[in-house]
C-alpha cells in the first residue's frame, strides 16, 4: 500500500511538472512569435511611409516645377493636382485603401498656416493617418497632440488677455492725462466746468465767452 501512495504522489508531480514544462515552451514561443510578428508589422508600415513620403515629395516638386524651395500646398492647388490622373494614380498606388474623396477632403482637417497653405510634413501625416488602420497607438498619439494643441491656443488666449488689459489700463490713463489737461485749460480760459461734469463732447460742445458773443454779433443786432 505505501508503494500504491508512493506511486501516485510520483505521477502527479510528474504531471504537474511536464504541463509547466509545456506552458512556458508554448509561452515562449508565442511570445516570441508576437515579437516577430510586431517587428514584421513595424518593418512593412516603415516601407508603406517610405513609399508614400516618396510619392508626395514627387507631387510636391512636380507641383511647384521641379522647385524643392517651397513644400507647401493650398487646398485648391490639391484639389488640382487630385484632378491630374498621373498624380492621383501616383497617390492611389501608395494608399489604395483610402477613397479619393478622403484625399479631396483632407485639406479641411489639416492645420494651416496663416496664408492657407499647409506644409509637406502635416500633409504627409494627414496621408499616412488615412491609410493606416486605427490602434491604441494612433489613437494615444492623437490624444497627446489633441492635448498639446489646446494647451497651445490656451496659453495664446491667456496673452492675447493679457495684451488687452495692459492696452485698457494704457487707454485709461491716457484718458486720465487728457482729464487732467482740458482742466488745465479750461481753468486758465476762466470756465467754470467741474471736474465730473467735464467730457470730451461736453468741452467740444461747451459756450463761447461773452467777449466772442459780442465780436460775433451782427451790427443790427449790436444797435
Amino acid at each position: 500500500p505505501s508503494l500504491k501512495f508512493m506511486f501516485v504522489i510520483f505521477i502527479i508531480i510528474s504531471t504537474w511538472a511536464l504541463l509547466s514544462v509545456m506552458t512556458g515552451v508554448v509561452s515562449d514561443n508565442m511570445i516570441y512569435a508576437r515579437e516577430a510578428q510586431t517587428q514584421k508589422d513595424e518593418t512593412l508600415q516603415g516601407e508603406r511611409r517610405a513609399k508614400v513620403q516618396k510619392a508626395l515629395k514627387d507631387v510636391f516638386v512636380a507641383s511647384h516645377g521641379g522647385s524643392r524651395d517651397d513644400k507647401r500646398l493650398n487646398n485648391q492647388e490639391w484639389q488640382e493636382l487630385l484632378k491630374v490622373p498621373f498624380y492621383a494614380k501616383k497617390i492611389s498606388d501608395v494608399v489604395p485603401s483610402v477613397p479619393k474623396k478622403d484625399l479631396a477632403d483632407m485639406f479641411a482637417w489639416l492645420q494651416a498656416e496663416a496664408d492657407g497653405k499647409v506644409p509637406f510634413e502635416e500633409v504627409l501625416r494627414g496621408v499616412q493617418t488615412l491609410a493606416e488602420p486605427p490602434s491604441g497607438k494612433s489613437i494615444l498619439q492623437v490624444d497627446s497632440e489633441v492635448k498639446q494643441r489646446f494647451s497651445r491656443l490656451s496659453n495664446q488666449a491667456d496673452y492675447i488677455e493679457d495684451c488687452i488689459m495692459d492696452m485698457d489700463g494704457k487707454v485709461k490713463e491716457s484718458y486720465a492725462s487728457m482729464h487732467a489737461m482740458l482742466d488745465e485749460l479750461i481753468g486758465i480760459s476762466g470756465a467754470v466746468v467741474t471736474a465730473n461734469e467735464m467730457t470730451p463732447d461736453s468741452v467740444i460742445g461747451a459756450k463761447a465767452s461773452p467777449e466772442e458773443e459780442s465780436d460775433s454779433r451782427t451790427p443790427s443786432e449790436m444797435t
